[in-house]
């Protein structure tokens, strides 16, 4: 008796274990970085909120949890009064993920970025 609840409670140790592995794997991530010279303010990637980043800042990783019917694809922030915004890519498989904002055109209002993969 003492030996089968011994094997059923480690199976459900081990299962409820793996489980948990799997569903660590299967996020994304995404963080960003400010390589430009300003100040991002009101900063939302995929609608998610991240904090305002100063020149050379870099956020932590957020779980992307993006919904098709009511979150944008888009990147949006604030910089000296202009609001900017730009359409991006979801990423189509899950890992970690770094949006580096390289420069910003105040006059055209428009970001410049890279996406990098950081599996």
């Amino acid at each position: 008796m003492k030996t089968s609840f011994f094997l059923l409670l480690c199976s459900i140790l081990i299962f409820c274990e793996s489980h948990t592995v799997l569903e660590k794997q299967e996020q994304t991530k995404i963080r960003v970085i400010n390589n430009s010279s300003y100040e991002l303010t009101n900063l939302a990637l995929f609608s998610m909120k991240f904090n305002n980043l100063l020149p050379g800042d870099t956020t932590a990783y957020q779980v992307m949890d993006f919904d098709e019917l009511k979150d944008d694809p888009m990147i949006y922030c604030i910089v000296d009064q202009n609001n900017l915004s730009l359409f991006l890519k979801k990423p189509e498989n899950e890992g970690n993920f770094t949006y580096s904002i390289d420069s910003l055109d105040l006059t055209m209002k428009r970001i410049y970025f890279k996406m990098t993969t950081d599996n």
